[in-house]
């Protein structure tokens, strides 16, 4: 199976679902947002995608692991005595949505896509590719750990780079300090008071910041 087969297998699974917003440009590249918050990048004036699969509002862009595609597919039509039947497709679907993962950078955020350039965009291009060559489902999970947990794509690359060991501490480090953060601050709301709902919290103040605040609304003149 190509990469551009399952390439377009991936687009597929969104296509349907998106209407076209606004349409803003970036040199030779047409940048193609929707109301959804969905997003692709195609080359200016033509239809072929250059990137699909972005996510504006989370900054990522999907992503897999050509070669563990490449081999789940081919069992798959195996399966289906090597015939590209709806089932066969529907199945490799199926497969490709269970082992795609994103990437995440904020350049693809909203309010940072929109000033893309040429160059901005083969960067992406490039990180892309070389997290798809070293992140498969099995360490999918690492990886999206540590950048969930405030990590930086680029940084875990490197780190993986010199050794994938030291990507799964780098992992765990990255969630050390996001726990080490909720544990030393608190979530504050839209409203400027203090949350226990950590989903509606809209931004985080040191303990320090929260006690002096307190101290200067409690404090009689």
């Amino acid at each position: 199976m190509s990469k551009k087969f399952t390439k377009t297998i991936l687009s597929s699974a969104v296509a349907g679902l998106m209407l076209i917003s606004t349409t803003a440009m970036a040199n030779e590249y047409d940048i193609i947002l929707y109301s959804n918050g969905s997003a692709k990048i195609t080359e200016k004036g033509s239809a072929k995608e250059v990137l699909g699969a972005i996510n504006t509002t989370t900054g990522s862009i999907m992503a897999f692991n050509n070669e563990e595609v490449t081999k789940g597919a081919a069992d798959i039509l195996k399966k289906h005595g090597n015939q590209m039947t709806p089932d066969a497709r529907n199945e490799i679907q199926r497969y490709l949505e269970s082992v795609a993962y994103p990437v995440y950078m904020p350049e693809l955020k909203l309010e940072n896509i929109k000033s893309l350039n040429g160059n901005d965009i083969k960067k992406i291009q490039k990180i892309k590719e070389d997290v798809s060559k070293v992140v498969t489902s099995a360490n999918s999970a690492e990886y999206l750990s540590a950048i969930r947990s405030g990590g930086n794509t680029e940084a875990y690359l490197a780190i993986n780079k010199t050794s994938p060991a030291l990507s799964k501490e780098y992992s765990r480090i990255s969630g050390n300090i996001e726990q080490l953060n909720k544990d030393t601050t608190f979530a504050i709301d839209a409203n400027g008071n203090i949350t226990l709902d950590e989903t509606g919290s809209v931004e985080r103040e040191s303990v320090k910041n929260v006690v002096a605040a307190i101290q200067a609304d409690t404090t009689i003149y």
